[in-house]
């Protein structure tokens, strides 16, 4: 039953951020220069600093598979500290920013799909305990930030300037 709910609370966050995003975010950020604006969405991937707090005990059950939550934790790190680079390279405008963006959102996105697919083979949900809030409204957002980030880089353009310094 715990999957029917993390299901059910996930889906309606996910509705939720994704009209949050379209209709207050994305207007917003359309008017900005494409290294501005992938800014503040990559920053949200930050948190994912987070992520290794599922190794945590009392955090979740005993009970949790360490196949599914030793992988999460390093790849919720490991994508914070390529979101953490990306966002300086953006910032610093170096050559290479927009291909530590993408590198950030491949892994990310990859580490999301990994994660899924490794909780619902262990049953994760039946053993997260408190990781329920981050599961249920957390991901979604990130979910649905990977979308714009990838967005952005497919259809915008960036600034010349960009490639002023490395």
């Amino acid at each position: 039953m715990p999957r029917v709910y993390l299901a059910a609370t996930f889906t309606g966050v996910l509705v939720t951020i994704t009209l949050v995003y379209r209709w207050y975010v994305r207007p917003r950020l359309e008017g900005l220069e494409l290294s501005t604006a992938l800014q503040p969405l990559i920053l949200l991937h930050c948190g994912r600093f987070i992520g290794p707090i599922s190794l945590v005990p009392g955090v979740t059950l005993p009970t949790l598979a360490p196949e599914f939550a030793v992988p999460q934790a390093w790849g919720d790190y490991i994508t914070a500290a390529l979101a953490l680079a990306a966002v300086v390279a953006l910032r610093a405008r170096w050559r290479s920013a927009l291909l530590l963006v993408w590198l950030f959102s491949a892994f990310g996105i990859g580490d999301l799909v990994y994660a899924a697919v490794q909780a619902s083979r262990f049953e994760a949900a039946n053993h997260i305990g408190a990781m329920y809030y981050l599961l249920g409204w957390y991901v979604p957002a990130l979910v649905v930030t990977h979308g714009a980030i990838v967005r952005m880089l497919i259809t915008r353009e960036p600034v010349s300037s960009m490639a002023t310094q490395t």
